[in-house]
């Protein structure tokens, strides 16, 4: 797509807001024209983010026949850099230190990675300083794909990035830790707790929701990969759409 000068864009808000006009404009990427105008168009644009396909739209892709199963009732049914990166906390100064480059410089990277489409950095929610992780992001490829072949990661991992994908086009997603280590995968707006493990328990369950209390959160999953036993609360990985 050429890029639009800044009278071309003028132009085009005088006709968004003199007549019944809409304009469709994409593009792979915007990382390069954001900062090139400034006119924002705030209030006459509305932006559709398109991700890779998830599990259950490459079935529809492929036509493969399969049963819509709403996320509350699913669960009646049922080494690099890289690798360490998927499903942890963002440490932007051990990367620093790992690449001899500088912190902004990193930081650019990531931020172009990210309005790449290829990563997304997830926050974490605290209630208590003292007893809380605070501020670190964590990191997740947006394509399970460039995940295997960008390192030899381990299927957990795998397995957590791939659910990742298929949560966060619901919602706003962050991640609950404690200092002592104990943590809950992801956060659904607030409100739903999910923890991801390929052979899920209960004991996991209650894991969870001991430490959603304290984010005053009662709805709480396990989802997992290996459905060994069922249990309220389970949720197998396919069937997240």
């Amino acid at each position: 797509m050429p890029l639009f000068s800044k009278a071309q864009i003028l132009v085009k808000k005088y006709l968004y807001d003199s007549y019944d006009i809409k304009f469709i404009v994409t593009g792979s990427s915007a990382y390069y024209m954001k900062n090139m105008f400034s006119e924002s168009l705030a209030g006459r644009k509305k932006l559709f983010e398109v991700y890779p396909l998830n599990f259950s739209e490459l079935l529809l892709f492929n036509s493969v026949p399969f049963s819509e199963i709403p996320l509350e009732n699913s669960g009646v049914f049922l080494k690099s850099e890289y690798e360490r990166l998927i499903g942890t906390k963002l440490d932007i100064s051990k990367l620093t230190s790992m690449t001899g480059i500088s912190r902004p410089t990193v930081e650019n990277y990531l931020d172009l990675l990210e309005q790449s489409y290829l990563i997304r950095t997830i926050p974490v929610l605290s209630n208590s300083p003292d007893r809380e992780i605070t501020k670190a992001k964590k990191i997740y490829f947006l394509d399970n794909g460039i995940a295997s072949v960008s390192a030899e990661a381990g299927s957990g991992a795998m397995f957590e990035n791939a659910v990742f994908n298929q949560l966060h086009p619901r919602g706003n997603i962050a991640y609950y830790q404690l200092k002592s280590g104990k943590k809950i995968d992801f956060i659904l707006d607030k409100k739903v707790c999910f923890e991801v493990k390929e052979t899920a328990t209960e004991g996991d369950l209650r894991n969870v929701k001991t430490l959603a209390q304290n984010l005053d959160i009662k709805d709480c999953h396990v989802i997992g990969r290996h459905p060994v036993k069922l249990f309220d609360g389970y949720i197998w990985g396919g069937f997240i759409h």
